[in-house]
């Protein structure tokens, strides 16, 4: 009996061994100007295991500096539209976030100049926002021992409607990320062992409680 209870343990080890395990790497995207930009990522190396899932999670933000003008000769009224965006995409990811979004409404003297927020020479707009998504497929190009790319893709659109008058706005955008690989790691050659040894005693245990359980009684 105390021979089968330990060779359970054992193979209750070898389950433990063989439980969910995570591989996370993250990194910085630099601020730059809307548009696409590539990075890559470290593959996942199929000998640590079974891949299950990958998590994806990033966050972006963004500053925009500029100056609007009002160039005719009387007091206009202007209706600022903003939007900026960033996400990541590629090999089975496509998830995004808006950073800046909205209407403002404000009067410009004629002649004169407004910045967007607080009377000041120039304006600083700041935005962010974050995002996640996960694969449960398509993995293929995510293993192997090398890297593989995926998109940074931001837009930045600011405009003033019909109203006359001069905008100059410039966008930069960055952010920073986080993948995971959910993965079912396989057994070190010691827990091989381990395991080979348990389901032994497990059999050993049960032909010796056969045996035992046998009694010839004669008349």
């Amino acid at each position: 009996m105390k021979k089968l209870a330990l060779a359970l343990v054992v193979g209750t080890m070898w389950f433990d061994q063989a439980a969910a395990a995570t591989l996370i790497q993250s990194g910085t995207i630099t601020a730059g100007l809307p548009g696409t930009r590539s990075f890559s990522v470290n593959q996942f190396n199929g000998a640590l295991g079974t891949l299950n899932s990958i998590d994806l999670v990033f966050g972006a933000n963004s500053t925009t500096i500029g100056l609007l003008t009002n160039t005719t000769a009387r007091t206009q009224t202007y209706t600022l539209s903003r939007s900026v965006t960033a996400g990541i995409s590629g090999n089975g990811f496509s998830s995004s976030a808006t950073l800046l979004s909205g209407d403002t409404s404000f009067t410009i003297n004629r002649f004169r100049l407004i910045p967007f927020n607080s009377g000041t020479a120039a304006f600083n707009y700041a935005g962010s926002g974050s995002g996640s998504q996960t694969l449960s497929s398509g993995f293929a190009p995510f293993i192997g021992t090398g890297t593989t790319t995926l998109n940074f893709d931001t837009t930045s659109s600011f405009s003033k409607g019909a109203t006359p008058g001069l905008l100059t706005a410039v966008s930069l955008i960055g952010g920073e990320y986080a993948l995971t690989y959910n993965y079912t790691a396989v057994p070190e050659p010691a827990t091989w062992a381990m395991m080979i040894a348990g389901f032994a005693m497990i059999g050993f245990g049960l032909r010796s409680r056969r045996k035992q359980a046998v009694r010839v009684t004669y008349a």
